[in-house]
């Protein structure tokens, strides 16, 4: 008789029940087998533990994991929530502790973090839910009670570069510097390693173009695709399709211009990773007429640029963001005006092979040299890092 008054849900951070229309969330219950088994486990000389809070940023730690291999560490990942497949593109023998928020802040607590050569928060900042329509950002020392540390000082991504003076910058590091400040180049660390992924040449017959990420004013101006792409139909361009991965809406697209469209919405990250393989341009979708999107020009940076980098995809992009971020006419495929993304996807259609493969090989240039300064930034840290906790 009970049953349809009684449902239960499993959200990221609760446990939502309902009773006769009545809603009331209880806290995941700890998971104290997971619990045990990491502050008990045996953790390896020169082990770093990359920690995620935050239900985003993940995408980041593969990149990451591959540079700290690189210098000769070994590596454990913790997060709360889930990872949505993301870690398949890690060796098997990867240690990965994906817990709920209530297992992750008693791990918190009661881990010795000692053990752990030194700790990476993938996130300075921690987004908390203001109200149903806002987030708000709050550093980690806010968040946590108290922050763990292992044998050395940790070490914290910070995604907000406005930020990074408000607390000791020389353990900060960063995915980009579009500021363009001198004093931020040895900050940079970006992470753009996803897997073994394919390296694909342009496809023959259909040209494929993807967009990834949230679809919200906020992040990219959809609808800029949708007169791009009813521009390219008016003008009898059949031979694209565009592929749009992440959570919300297109909205209004006209029904003449819909078979273009292959609309995924948010999926796991095998499922990105395959369709970026098979894409051919990467559209950001950034726009300097946009407040929201003037962020991008000095204070923060887009993870769409990690996946241009990670699969070699040649975008289209304004020159606004083309010129802080390295980009240019031998690596990418740039227009002045909005009103001109559509001429340049034509122009892109239209590449040939050789082309195609020539402004992919500066692409690959660019990575390898960002990947360098990389690695030798991260190493400096680290050693910085041990030599200041040697000195106390």
């Amino acid at each position: 008789m009970l049953k349809g008054l009684i449902s239960r849900k499993k959200e990221k951070k609760h446990v939502l029940y309902q009773i006769a229309g009545i809603k009331f969330r209880v806290k995941h219950p700890i998971d104290k087998q997971l619990a045990k088994d990491f502050i008990e486990h045996t953790v390896p000389e020169k082990t770093v533990l990359i920690i995620e809070i935050n239900d985003c940023h993940k995408e980041t730690i593969p990149g990451y994991y591959k540079h700290l291999k690189e210098l000769g560490y070994n590596v454990e990942i913790l997060i709360q929530y889930g990872s949505d497949g993301l870690f398949s593109v890690l060796p098997k023998v990867t240690v990965v502790w994906e817990c709920n928020n209530s297992t992750f802040a008693h791990i918190i607590q009661k881990a010795n973090f000692k053990k752990y050569h030194c700790l990476l928060f993938n996130s300075k900042r921690i987004y908390c839910k203001k109200n149903d329509t806002a987030v708000e950002g709050i550093d980690v020392s806010e968040y946590l009670k108290k922050i763990p540390e292992g044998k050395n000082k940790n070490i914290y991504v910070q995604h907000h570069i406005n930020k990074i003076n408000e607390y000791n910058p020389e353990t900060q590091i960063i995915l980009a510097n579009p500021a363009k400040e001198e004093l931020l180049e040895a900050n940079i660390v970006n992470p753009n390693y996803f897997g073994d992924v394919s390296i694909t040449s342009k496809n023959t017959g259909l040209v494929r173009f993807i967009t990834v990420g949230e679809l919200s004013s906020l992040r990219r101006n959809s609808g800029l695709l949708l007169e791009a792409v009813e521009d390219l139909h008016n003008k009898g361009v059949r031979n694209f399709k565009v592929t749009v991965i992440g959570s919300g809406n297109l909205d209004r697209i006209n029904p003449k211009i819909q078979n273009y469209f292959n609309i995924l919405g948010r999926v796991d990250f095998p499922l990105m990773f395959k369709s970026l393989e098979e894409a051919d341009y990467f559209l950001p979708l950034l726009d300097p007429e946009l407040k929201a999107h003037r962020r991008y020009m000095d204070s923060g940076t887009s993870g769409s640029f990690q996946l241009i980098y990670g699969f070699l995809k040649p975008c289209i992009i304004h020159k606004t963001f083309a010129d802080i971020y390295g980009f240019d006419t031998s690596n990418a495929l740039i227009y002045e005006d909005n009103s001109k993304i559509s001429k340049k996807m034509h122009e892109a259609i239209n590449f040939s092979d050789e082309s195609y493969l020539s402004i992919q090989n500066n692409l690959k240039t660019g990575v390898e040299r960002i990947n360098n300064l990389s690695l030798s930034n991260l190493n400096r840290i680290l050693n910085k890092g041990l030599k200041q906790n040697d000195e106390h």
